[in-house]
């Protein structure tokens, strides 16, 4: 069990980062932001870490995006 979730929290921190370091930009998250960015991208599904990063990209684009559009960058 224990395993398991320090398996899931180091698994959303790495599919979390890295699209952080792609990603143009500033993003104040801290480490729980990162991870929770990287397991809200179903690393269960399709091709595992490769689908998160990019989920992880887009939904940092989206974000990225909503707070230009209300104007608090």
């Amino acid at each position: 069990m224990l395993t398991s979730v320090v398996g899931w929290v180091l698994f959303g921190l790495v599919a979390g980062a890295i699209p952080r370091v792609i990603h143009p930009g500033f993003d104040s998250m801290g480490y729980a932001g990162t991870i929770l960015l990287g397991y809200a991208t179903s690393p269960t599904q399709g091709a595992g870490l490769i689908r998160s990063i990019i989920g992880a990209v887009a939904l940092l684009s989206v974000g990225g995006y909503m707070r230009r559009a209300r104007g608090t960058v």
